[in-house]
């Protein structure tokens, strides 16, 4: 979406500006977020404000897409710099956030993607795995998309994170936006060589999409709302969920799992004891909160202790859905954690 109006262009984030937004009351420390732009390479109806994906989100919620972003314009490329690196932690690792919105009350969004690239040099990308799981052709913006159709993209689920929310970035389920998990690159070339140290991402590349001439990792064009050369991916901020700057003790686990069998695995964990974090478990099936009670009935308990639980369903049946399950955890002192899978 293109915004028809836009707040004052922000200049680049000075250290002492981020250190002091960084004491701030919103709970989003803005080093986990991208600080710099790298490069940035606009294309058709571009608005040329990269700067605007700086800094923490500024999401509007789920009927509303935020101005206060960078418009990268019809196969536009933006790469932003990470305050803290990121890394492969527990569950989620990186948030993207766009400004995609619900239409009307169908539960579908109108969505701009875009490819989701990380480095550690700044010279080399891998891309997340992606798959498109929607109808061929092109889409009508005015009856929406599917939120679940979109694997491995950015562009997708509506963010609602923001200094006004004050919903933390790091609260997966609450935060919005697209999850992403650096685990899902673990077999790439890039890692396998060594150009790419999943232990210390400091960079992310996005590439917006143009619907029906991009395809996913099965040859499958994609298409989203974006019906002509006007229309393109906007990006509010990235986010490193687990950064190397907010990996302190005390901070719990959040972990989904799929295997070959169709096993879909929950564990919950919190070194200072589950009874820190029961009371703040949450789940969201494509973005719809639900309480994490309303899982309990279609899980059977494999595992329990002081430090956490776990918990396993399935077979999950292949083509049954599709649909993106989050589940997340706050613990007593605020300390958030959660992944997000994409069920087949």
């Amino acid at each position: 979406m293109t915004a028809t109006h836009r707040s004052a262009r922000r200049a680049p984030w000075s250290a002492a500006a981020v250190l002091a937004l960084a004491g701030a009351a919103h709970a989003t420390d803005p080093l986990d977020c991208a600080v710099s732009v790298t490069l940035f390479v606009p294309g058709p109806a571009s608005d040329g404000f990269a700067e605007e994906a700086l800094g923490v989100p500024q999401g509007l919620g789920d009927t509303q897409g935020s101005f206060d972003t960078a418009t990268l314009g019809l196969g536009g490329t933006l790469v932003l710099e990470l305050g803290h690196p990121l890394l492969d932690g527990p569950g989620t690792d990186l948030l993207v956030c766009e400004n995609p919105f619900l239409v009307g009350s169908t539960g579908l969004a109108f969505v701009e993607a875009c490819f989701v690239e990380v480095s550690s040099d700044g010279v080399h990308f891998a891309r997340f795995p992606v798959r498109y799981a929607g109808p061929a052709g092109p889409l009508s913006p005015f009856t929406g998309a599917g939120l679940a159709w979109y694997g491995g993209l950015a562009g997708v689920h509506p963010v609602r994170s923001s200094t006004a929310s004050g919903i933390s970035a790091l609260d997966v389920v609450r935060a919005g936006g697209d999850a992403f998990d650096l685990a899902d690159l673990a077999g790439h070339a890039l890692v396998q060589s060594g150009d790419l140290q999943l232990g210390q991402v400091r960079f992310v590349r996005l590439v917006d999409i143009d619907a029906g001439q991009a395809f996913d990792d099965f040859g499958t064009a994609i298409w989203d709302s974006g019906i002509d050369s006007i229309s393109s991916a906007d990006i509010d901020a990235v986010v490193a969920v687990n950064s190397h700057g907010n990996q302190g003790g005390g901070r719990p686990q959040v972990e989904l799992s799929l295997d070959a069998a169709g096993f879909l695995t929950l564990s919950v964990l919190d070194y200072d004891g589950f009874k820190d974090v029961k009371q703040g478990l949450v789940a969201s099936i494509d973005g719809t909160e639900i309480p994490f009670a309303a899982l309990l009935p279609f899980f059977v308990l494999t595992g329990f202790g002081p430090d956490g639980i776990t918990l396993v369903t399935g077979p999950v049946p292949a083509g049954a859905f599709p649909l993106e399950l989050r589940v997340g955890a706050t613990d007593a002192s605020g300390l958030h954690a959660g992944d997000a899978l994409l069920l087949p």
